[in-house]
């Protein structure tokens, strides 16, 4: 049986979109209450170097953090990781979102 973490960078080493732009990843917190625990996390995940600018928002509703990252490889996902746990909280998953057709303005 294939590692979750090792078959998702298997799908990102596949995804042509992965080279052209940022990954999207939903990162599923356990342990949030409250709107300062919700800072916390933010404030871990807003220090890392390969996460995008600006790109990075926690909801204590659905327990998730949503963030961009700029290289998407295994180092990048396990630094994510060690964000939230620094902040003091759990990682249940890690998601890449697949992107979606958007019309070009």
């Amino acid at each position: 049986m294939m590692r979750p973490l090792k078959a998702l960078i298997l799908v990102l080493a596949l995804s042509p979109l992965a080279a052209l732009a940022g990954t999207a990843v939903d990162v599923k917190v356990e342990g949030m209450t409250c709107g300062a625990c919700v800072k916390k996390v933010n404030d871990e995940l807003a220090k890392l170097i390969d996460v995008e600018a600006g790109s990075v928002k926690v909801s204590l509703k659905g327990q998730h953090a949503t963030l961009m990252l700029k290289n998407s490889d295994e180092k990048s996902l396990e630094a994510v990781k060690a964000a939230v746990v620094k902040a003091g909280y759990k990682v249940a998953k890690i998601d890449i979102v697949q992107p979606t057709a958007e019309k070009a303005h």
